[in-house]
């Protein structure tokens, strides 16, 4: 489980990079949907934050810069966090292979603090 440390407010871009197998990338440029969720525990079924390549409208998660080499990067802005409160959030990404529906997942902590200025 990786941790995702991020101020409440700040932007930041966190990736993950898919493989077959541990070491060999795939190529997520295209027939592929990557999500991005937070909630507040893993079997809490209330979505705080939700991106992905689906989304009508959003393009919250970058596969066609790096999507060749399996690179997937989600755009968090100051709006996603501010409002939540200093704590620890579990995040989980969601790879779907379109045409089979393949679903690969992968956990980890989102842990916000409360920044000591007031903007």
């Amino acid at each position: 489980m990786t941790d995702i440390r991020i101020l409440a407010g700040e932007s930041r871009q966190p990736q993950i990079t898919v493989t077959t197998d541990g070491s060999t990338t795939v190529d997520i440029s295209s027939g592929y949907t990557v999500d991005w969720h937070v909630a507040s525990s893993a079997d809490s079924s209330t979505i705080l934050i939700n991106k992905g390549t689906a989304l009508a409208g959003d393009n919250d998660i970058d596969v066609a810069t790096s999507g060749a080499a399996g690179i997937a990067i989600v755009s968090l802005v100051e709006a996603d966090t501010v409002d939540l409160a200093p704590g620890t959030y579990v995040y989980e990404w969601r790879v779907e292979e379109d045409s089979s529906g393949e679903v690969d997942k992968t956990q980890g902590r989102l842990i916000i603090a409360s920044s000591l200025h007031e903007d």
